[in-house]
């Protein structure tokens, strides 16, 4: 009989919503054992392999979304939503990956994916539902991390031969941050960039939000924008009290000709029992809006992990 220890399992369940204009929920319950895990967010099921050692790590995964890929579903225009142009999206198919970690920090490898892609007509929809079809992503990736900074970039193109648009969408995109301090202030400063040729709707970048899933936009709707080129900028000082960390920002963004800024107060509470919980309220004012208020947003999320981590 083996003596090793048996690989760390961990649980984690979350719910979550960003209120506003077209308000969204997130509920996730993820269960991990050592490389393996399999999760469920909202609509989407991911289940993967993803084994780490000292110079670098891998992953194969399989990945199916249903009904609300992209959120296509609520495309907004003009400050307002556009169900002209909604569609039900769904996807199934593969993704894989491998990261080398080389010396000072630095990294770099690759990733791609596979997905099956089928949309649908909503109530309101006037455009054409474009056919079932497959698109294909290769990728390189390439990033920094020190202490004080964390910067990584990937480019590739979408393969999309059934595109209304263009059959070969290249991309490059890019993040950088100052990591969080261990002191109880300092500055959050994040940067995220990306140009694009060609990209269709189901291609390009989702802008605004206050959520993890989008280039952030404090008091825009999610997803509310999508764009092919685009820099952003979130700044502002953070302050930690105990287990709470508040965080004053500003954000900046300029996308495909336009711009927009937003303000946001970020507020996250984490404990050693694994529970952890965040409200981030933004306002932008400058969006347009029929409502005077209508610029004010707000994502909430209460989330328990059971398990070593």
């Amino acid at each position: 009989m083996s003596d090793a220890a048996p690989p760390a399992q961990e649980l984690r369940l979350m719910l979550g919503a960003e209120i506003n204009a077209e308000s969204h929920g997130a509920v996730d319950v993820a269960w991990r054992r050592g490389p393996w895990s399999v999760a469920l967010f909202t609509e989407t099921l991911d289940a993967r392999y993803a084994p780490s050692w000292d110079r670098g790590r891998a992953w194969v995964a399989a990945r199916a979304e249903g009904g609300a890929a992209g959120l296509m579903i609520t495309p907004w225009e003009g400050g307002e939503p556009a169900p002209e142009r909604a569609l039900t999206a769904s996807y199934v198919g593969p993704e894989a990956g491998a990261i080398a970690y080389g010396p000072a920090g630095l990294y770099g490898g690759v990733a791609a994916s596979a997905r099956l892609w089928g949309f649908g007509a909503m109530e309101g929809t006037t455009i054409e539902v474009p056919p079932l079809q497959i698109r294909a992503v290769p990728e390189l990736v390439v990033g920094l991390w020190r202490p004080w900074l964390d910067v990584s970039a990937r480019g590739g193109v979408t393969y999309a031969p059934a595109s209304d648009v263009a059959a070969v969408q290249p991309h490059v995109a890019g993040s950088a941050s100052l990591p969080r301090s261990d002191g109880p202030i300092w500055p959050r400063v994040e940067v995220r960039a990306g140009v694009a040729s060609g990209q269709d709707d189901v291609s390009k970048t989702r802008l605004g939000g206050l959520n993890p899933y989008v280039v952030p936009l404090a008091g825009a709707t999610w997803a509310e924008f999508w764009v092919e080129d685009y820099a952003a900028l979130r700044a502002g000082p953070s302050v930690r009290v105990g287990p709470v960390t508040s965080a004053a920002v500003v954000d900046a963004a300029w996308f495909d000709g336009a711009s927009a800024a937003g303000f946001g107060l970020l507020t996250d509470v984490s404990l050693p029992s694994g529970f952890a919980a965040s409200l981030h309220v933004g306002y932008a004012p400058w969006l347009p809006r029929r409502e005077p208020l209508g610029g004010l947003a707000a994502w909430f999320v209460v989330q328990q992990t059971f398990g070593p981590g």
